[in-house]
């Protein structure tokens, strides 16, 4: 169950899912402490594979890539195999977030490909807004691998971020994910209340001062616009667009991807062009469609990295 901020009358104290996220936690934390890094990947598939077929294998996951696609065939894999395979991807991404709670020193390799195109934004008027797309090492990995290039950034979150929705996700699992992530932020903003005005009101100011704000791009989203992607549809947020028309920031999407094991590669793309004539509707979809054309060459490299699945519809 996703839940949209401000709505925690109907938020479950405790989900399924978190009994599955406590245990997997435990079975990880002596890999991560334990183990060199170079057995990481190993341990995770092994685990993987177990977890995806067994009992608690995440038939949710399995059904959402076996049932809408065209996107599965064009990836080239098999649902059920790239479910097992997205799993052991989370699994290696929690190993990295537990070694960080024993060791504040460990990095990741990463490698950079268009990087000019953020020290450019550094110096622009109006701002940047990151526009990261929800690749399973776009979290972590892509906040150390930006404060590791010296910029300062400002994310903008939410309290279901990590772990969970529930409140005892909420307040117990997600904290471990998010007071690691702060450290390599220059500030969290979160967004509370059912529309997230005062969190929207501070990442303008930001922009307004040129600084650079991360969003990822996420199903909470309450203004979505279907965008044609690997043969169906994928629903796009809008408010990441219009944030960047309403204010003149750059908008440029950012991928992190695994490109060779315990290789991390962070692909940052073009500012997208803003139109500045025509239909406002017709602007942003123009943008999004300019965000989906550089994002669909690396779900099909790889998609086990790929969280978006939720976000793609069938045509009907």
């Amino acid at each position: 169950m996703t839940v949209l901020p401000g709505e925690k009358a109907r938020t479950k104290l405790f989900d399924s899912g978190d009994l599955i996220q406590v245990v997997l936690l435990i079975l990880l934390l002596p890999v991560a402490w334990l183990l060199p890094e170079r057995r990481w990947q190993a341990s995770a598939s092994a685990i993987g594979r177990l977890f995806a077929r067994g009992p608690l294998g995440n038939r949710v996951l399995r059904h959402r890539v076996a049932r809408r696609f065209a996107v599965a065939g064009q990836v080239g894999a098999r649902p059920d195999k790239l479910a097992e395979r997205q799993v052991s991807a989370v699994l290696l991404a929690r190993l990295q977030l537990l070694r960080l709670w024993r060791d504040p020193s460990w990095r990741p390799d990463v490698e950079f490909e268009g990087l000019e195109h953020l020290q450019a934004a550094r110096s622009a008027p109006g701002g940047a807004i990151l526009w990261l797309a929800p690749f399973t090492h776009a979290d972590l990995v892509g906040k150390i691998a930006l404060a590791g290039e010296g910029f300062d950034i400002l994310h903008l979150g939410r309290p279901e971020h990590g772990f969970s929705g529930s409140r005892f996700g909420m307040a117990v699992l997600n904290p471990l994910q998010i007071r690691i992530e702060r450290r390599f932020l220059a500030a969290r903003i979160e967004m509370t209340g059912a529309l997230g005005v005062k969190a929207l009101r501070s990442v303008k100011k930001a922009l307004r001062r040129g600084l650079l704000v991360t969003i990822s791009l996420t199903r909470t989203a309450k203004q979505v616009r279907p965008v044609a992607f690997l043969g169906a549809r994928i629903e796009l947020p809008v408010g990441p667009v219009n944030l960047a028309f309403n204010e003149g920031a750059a908008l440029i999407p950012v991928h992190i991807v695994e490109s060779a094991p315990g290789l991390f590669r962070v692909v940052i793309r073009p500012p997208l062009e803003l139109p500045a004539d025509g239909d406002r509707e017709a602007r942003v979809d123009a943008v999004l469609g300019q965000f989906v054309a550089g994002l669909e060459d690396l779900v099909v490299r790889y998609p086990e990295q790929w969280r978006g699945w939720n976000l793609v519809v069938e045509d009907r």
